[in-house]
């Protein structure tokens, strides 16, 4: 007797965005590539933002240009964006308009609702990310016929000037920046950026980040960070800290992967006013890393926490059912790692007594840089993961979980770190954490934990030695971060 081959599910190839028609059955066709570039279709007289336009390649590396509503585009933001791959479902096509048209393409792409974004296996396709038919800022400024038009451009920035207070009747802080081709050599666009929107005569509109400014940890917290900084900026560093007192994740939105609230029993999400049946957890850890010069505070979100512990945050939360007050393996993983972390300079607070910056990318550290980052080691006398009852409270607005302790700094090339974290002991002596490089090496605990009646106090003494680095090589440190900008 033969035994049947079981039964497999026929998926159908993804549809070249160069065969798209009014005619494509687009409510069961997808396509496979990337944004490469999103920016703001924007009223230039208003400052008002209509929808966010997009340049998407897809996998055969044809282009195709979209739009997405705003409120539509924050919900798809986790897996919408600039260089990730994605798969795109029931979405839509418009004609494509006269008056801004980045690539020869009749139709544009539209998503709605009704769309669903799927983000794929980073390197599935190899798809360029430069090279698109854009027309030069040569060819923009021998069209312009009248005064009046409007113009949107699309370019990298490379500069920005100080803000200046122009004169005349009506005068107004205005500033400077220049965006070029990446294409085409010593083609640039010089831009004037006005702080009012009503007098904007261009309006720049591609929140596409140059390369960010390379500075040392010990030159973060002299950066002036507001709602016009523009830059981004990239530091290396190893993680030395988990800070795991707000725990290190939330439950999401499936959709806009916001944090869900509660309404009459329900889940409920604020951003998407809906109530949804079940949530999915989504990382936002808190680590702290170190380089040669000093130590920051980092929050890595969603896909940046999967790509720093390598597994998704519902696979980690299924291995901490049993006791959400132990920090699972993967995480404690973590520290030790070293990456090059990169963040936005627009901020809306300016200058905070403890700054964390919100990571927007993460990179491998380059070579001539990676054996010069201090190396942390940890000394556990004891170590059971267990915090307090009288942890330091939770914050408000902050996930709601049991009080959690911070992970100290482990070094990766120590075969007995995991075993030693797995003790636990008897003895209840407080527990001293350092949060600092200035703490750690001057032993001065930030925050020492009494015994409770129902639990003892955690009994992990941390002490973090680092290597002092020479004079010699500190200035080799400083001098290969920035050979890189």
């Amino acid at each position: 007797m033969t035994t049947p081959l079981p039964m497999t599910t026929i998926i159908d190839p993804p549809v070249p965005v160069l065969t798209l028609t009014p005619t494509t059955d687009t409510e069961n066709v997808r396509i496979h590539g990337r944004p490469v570039r999103i920016w703001e279709a924007a009223d230039a007289r208003f400052g008002r933002v209509y929808n966010m336009a997009f340049l998407f390649i897809d996998h055969t590396g044809s282009k195709i240009q979209g739009l997405i509503p705003v409120p539509e585009y924050q919900r798809q933001s986790a897996v919408f964006r600039e260089d990730s791959l994605c798969e795109i479902t029931r979405f839509t096509l418009e004609g494509s308009t006269r008056d801004y048209q980045v690539v020869k393409h009749p139709y544009m792409l539209s998503l709605t609702r009704e769309t669903v974004v799927t983000m794929l296996q980073p390197g599935l396709y190899d798809i360029p990310t430069t090279h698109f038919d854009f027309v030069s800022f040569r060819e923009i400024g021998v069209s312009v016929t009248h005064l009046k038009a409007v113009i949107d451009v699309i370019g990298r920035i490379v500069g920005f000037s100080d803000v200046v207070l122009t004169t005349g009747s009506q005068p107004s802080r205005v500033r400077g920046m220049y965006l070029a081709d990446n294409d085409t050599p010593h083609d640039g666009m010089p831009i004037t950026l006005h702080a009012t929107a009503q007098t904007y005569n261009i309006h720049v509109v591609t929140p596409h980040r140059a390369d960010p400014i390379k500075v040392t940890m010990a030159q973060l917290m002299g950066l002036y960070l507001d709602n016009y900084n523009e830059n981004y900026y990239q530091c290396a560093g190893v993680i030395m800290n988990i800070n795991n007192r707000f725990d290190w994740y939330y439950e999401s939105c499936p959709d806009c992967r916001r944090k869900l609230g509660k309404n009459g029993g329900h889940l409920w999400c604020d951003h998407c006013s809906a109530r949804r049946p079940n949530s999915i957890p989504w990382y936002k850890i808190r680590v702290q890393a170190v380089d040669q010069t000093g130590d920051a505070q980092f929050v890595l979100l969603g896909r940046l926490g999967e790509q720093a512990v390598g597994m998704p945050a519902q696979a980690v939360v299924a291995l901490q059912q049993q006791d959400r007050k132990i920090t699972p393996a993967p995480l404690i993983g973590i520290v030790g790692k070293k990456f090059m972390f990169t963040f936005a300079g627009k901020q809306r607070v300016p200058y905070q007594e403890n700054r964390i910056y919100t990571v927007v990318d993460l990179a491998p550290v380059p070579p001539e840089l990676l054996d010069l980052l201090p190396q942390p080691i940890l000394h556990i006398e004891a170590a059971p993961l267990f915090a307090s009852a009288s942890s330091t409270p939770i914050a408000e607005g902050e996930p709601h979980t049991p009080p959690h302790q911070s992970i100290a700094t482990a070094s990766p090339a120590s075969p007995q770190i995991g075993h030693s974290l797995a003790k636990q002991s008897s003895a209840h002596t407080p527990t001293e954490q350092y949060a600092t490089l200035a703490d750690a090496r001057g032993k001065r605990p930030l925050l020492k934990e009494q015994d409770t009646p129902d639990q003892p106090a955690a009994t992990i003494k941390r002490k973090l030695d680092f290597d002092e680095p020479p004079a010699d090589t500190l200035q080799r440190y400083v001098s290969n971060l920035y050979s890189r900008t």
